[in-house]
């Protein structure tokens, strides 16, 4: 943060993640829900919360809390 250029930097990058989110909210989401089912969306959550469960538990006991 102490660069001349840090603030160069941070603002491009805020612009392309602006521009990222934009376009995967109106281009890439849409043709997803058309494309997965429920039932697939709701399969592939459960698995996403399983892996992210198991994820923050080795961080604990890494961290030993």
């Amino acid at each position: 943060m102490e660069n001349e250029t840090w603030d160069a930097k941070f603002s491009v990058l805020k612009e392309i993640l602006g521009h990222h989110i934009k376009e995967e909210e109106n281009e890439f989401i849409p043709l997803a829900r058309k494309a997965i089912t429920k039932e697939k969306l709701t399969d592939m959550l459960e698995e996403f919360e399983t892996t992210l469960k198991m994820y923050r538990n080795e961080k604990k006991q890494e961290l030993g809390v």
